[in-house]
């Protein structure tokens, strides 16, 4: 799968390291963060564009998507499926600290703040990947080197050796709890599982919903 984060990208990106076009790699990934500069394009505004860019090409959705109704209107967008992060960082099964999936259930979607200095302490993308700007839950670590520019690339390697180790050692929500701003749409740490029945359960209520709003128009639209 070869992945797209701005609407400039989709031809771009549709050629693989190894020289083999994108028509052979069977699907295209949406993500919002957009490069250079990791601005947004929203997954609402992005996602359709690179539908019809690469139709007929599958098309995966990620970026804010954390319910079943955000899958129904990945769908309803162009997307034949979703890519679902922090949802299930606050799973039974995921191994981050149950401290990261406690702060996330606890946390609001203006609590996940951009990490601007993300490049100088995490390792770079692989080849053909792009640079980012996560998004994280505050810390006192976050706010730091978000607020103070020059100290943070003055000590970047240091901090980034910080990061590292908390990495290995398991406490590096203790720092950059990397999390998306659906953490406002999480309220529960549940098992796999059951999050995957939730999410296609809620899916099809919606479907349904939007099934029956346009049912009722054909039938008030029809003459007496």
């Amino acid at each position: 799968m070869v992945s797209v984060r701005c609407p400039s990208g989709p031809q771009r990106t549709c050629h693989l390291g190894a020289g083999r076009p994108c028509q052979e790699s069977g699907a295209v990934g949406v993500r919002r963060p957009c490069p250079p500069s990791g601005g947004d394009v929203s997954t609402m505004a992005l996602v359709p564009q690179v539908v019809d860019a690469v139709r007929p090409l599958p098309v995966l959705a990620s970026g804010a998507i954390a319910d079943g109704r955000g899958i129904a209107a990945a769908l309803a967008l162009g997307a034949q499926g979703v890519n679902i992060g922090s949802r299930f960082l606050a799973s039974a099964e995921c191994e981050v600290s149950d401290d990261w999936k406690a702060a996330i259930v606890s946390a609001a979607s203006r609590d996940a703040v951009k990490v601007t200095f993300a490049d100088q302490i995490l390792p770079p993308p692989a080849e053909g990947g792009f640079t980012t700007v996560p998004r994280s839950l505050r810390t006192g670590f976050v706010e730091d080197g978000n607020t103070h520019p020059e100290a943070t690339a003055a000590q970047a390697e240091a901090m980034r050796t910080r990061v590292m180790t908390s990495m290995r050692d398991g406490t590096a929500h203790e720092l950059v709890p990397l999390t998306g701003q659906t953490a406002g749409l999480v309220h529960d740490i549940a098992p796999a599982a059951e999050l995957v029945h939730r999410l296609i359960t809620e899916a099809e209520a919606t479907l349904r919903v939007l099934a029956d709003l346009t049912s009722a128009k054909n039938s008030a639209d029809e003459p007496t």
